[in-house]
């Protein structure tokens, strides 16, 4: 069957959107971005001698207290990982030694050049990596594993680096129990939880230190909605645009609905920008 090119293409109601964010995004070039890393250094310096669970927990929430938020123009999804457009994160307590083996040359690297400041540089030097040297994930990795298989990846006969260094990507969070139930919910079922344990056993007591770790982090991903919503208030405050004033404050809205159950909810990009919250402080 023939195609009829004369016939008009139906546009999509929001592909300009799309258009416009593509057009940022490739308009931008990549950089490395430290921001998470220091934050998480610095949470780390704080919490020494803390179970790791609960270093690990408030890191995370400092993180979101103090990370870079930011709505691009015309976003109706919004969150970002790190503090930039494009942008590359380093995971410091997972895998700081990728940076260090290319910290001069990912600029110029064929594939997937990074661009890296040299104020940049001096961070990873002289206050990230002395901290995490022989504290990462990657190297108790390697250390473990047997001699044939560290030679055969120093070698590049195999590659598998990938699980270590993008950990991340290779989780699925209980998206439906939070939409479900929201952060209020789960707090509420951790809160039960940990009122059924007695502290006074060795059971009751490390079980214990994982759920507070658990409420430690759905502390910080209330912050982190509540600042987004507030940036979109103060946004659509200032915003002259009637149609780009009232999506500002159906962004503040939706965000802040993270703590409560959308499962009555009828917003056409709710489900999809509470997910996409969501899937960003897995990134973090």
């Amino acid at each position: 069957m023939a195609i009829d090119t004369k016939q008009p293409v139906e546009v999509l109601p929001h592909i300009w959107r799309v258009q416009k964010a593509k057009e940022r995004v490739l308009a931008t070039k990549p950089s490395i971005d430290l921001e998470n890393a220091r934050i998480l250094t610095e949470s780390f310096m704080k919490t020494e001698g803390e179970p790791v669970v609960v270093k690990k927990a408030k890191g995370f929430r400092e993180q979101c207290q103090r990370k870079t938020v930011s709505i691009w123009d015309d976003e109706l999804i919004v969150g970002c990982i790190g503090s930039k457009i494009r942008g590359g994160i380093l995971c410091p307590n997972t895998c700081w030694p990728v940076l260090d083996k290319e910290l001069e040359t990912i600029p110029t690297r064929l594939q997937d050049p990074f661009q890296i400041s040299e104020e940049d540089k001096k961070l990873f030097k002289d206050f990230i990596k002395p901290y995490w040297k022989g504290r990462s994930l990657q190297e108790a990795w390697r250390a473990r594993m047997p001699d044939e298989l560290r030679q055969l990846m120093d070698n590049a006969v195999i590659f598998a680096d990938l699980r270590v260094i993008r950990g991340p990507g290779e989780l699925t969070a209980g998206y439906e129990w939070v939409i479900t139930e929201g952060i209020n919910g789960i707090r509420k079922k951790i809160e039960e939880k940990l009122a059924s344990l007695d502290a006074a056993t060795y059971e009751g007591y490390e079980k214990s230190i994982y759920l507070n770790a658990l409420l430690i982090a759905c502390d910080g991903i209330v912050t982190l909605a509540k600042r987004y919503a507030q940036l979109a208030e103060k946004m659509a405050s200032e915003e002259k645009d009637p149609r780009r004033k009232g999506e500002l404050e159906k962004i503040a809205e939706i965000t802040l609905l993270l703590f409560f159950s959308l499962s009555n909810l009828n917003y056409s990009f709710s489900y999809v920008d509470f997910f996409y919250l969501i899937k960003q402080r897995i990134y973090i």
